[in-house]
């Protein structure tokens, strides 16, 4: 079922992507009868918001829309299915593509679960700093030698003292994402650092021991 799914999937993409596209990115989360769905799209290497190709490449948000209502429509049966909070859908133009799930319920927290989506995913900053961070990962000790660490002209990666948690602050909109309570949680829900991934010394918690 998962090919047919994920082949319809695509075809239904390709009715509104650019003719000399080279990636997407597709977020869709169901909850009932409401649906979140929205996808970003590379083109000679900068990615573009679907709702942002109409003066660039002449795509409409009417016809962006009209293609969502399809991809839900075939989406929604397999979700029911399997269960997942959200779902993320990687295509590539030679034909490649991944799929990745989230498991654990945001719905308290969808604007914060964006926000890392997008850092995850879309941000070339982020994958600018990626041997920035791993870096910042490995020689990390504890809080009180952590230094903000900027990401872009928007987006920095600190400490809240107060709380004692990690955290991307968007200066833009003032939304926290991937906040944990360990630099290690932080980084791995925005792809930094893997799950099974600890560099020598480090514990669960991912700083070291006493």
């Amino acid at each position: 079922m998962d090919d047919k799914v994920f082949g319809d999937l695509a075809k239904c993409l390709l009715k509104v992507l650019p003719e000399k596209w080279e990636k997407v990115a597709l977020y869709y989360r169901a909850d009932k009868d409401v649906f979140d769905l929205n996808f970003y799209v590379w083109v000679g290497g900068i990615s573009y918001n679907c709702f942002g190709m109409g003066d660039k490449f002449g795509i409409s948000e009417g016809s962006v829309y009209s293609v969502f209502f399809e991809i839900h429509e075939g989406l929604s049966a397999y979700h029911e299915q399997e269960k997942w909070y959200a779902m993320t859908f990687l295509l590539w133009n030679d034909g490649n593509l991944k799929v990745e799930y989230q498991y654990d319920d945001h719905s308290d927290s969808t604007f914060e679960y964006w926000e890392t989506w997008k850092l995850r995913y879309v941000n070339n900053g982020l994958q600018a700093k990626a041997d920035g961070l791993k870096k910042l990962f490995a020689e990390y000790e504890s809080p009180a030698d952590f230094k903000d660490f900027p990401i872009d002209e928007h987006i920095t990666l600190k400490f809240d003292e107060d709380k004692g948690t990690f955290f991307f602050a968007n200066s833009e909109n003032n939304i926290r994402a991937a906040e944990k309570k360990t630099l290690r949680e932080t980084l791995q829900e925005v792809g930094i650092v893997p799950k099974d991934e600890l560099p020598a010394g480090q514990g669960d918690d991912g700083a070291l021991p006493e």
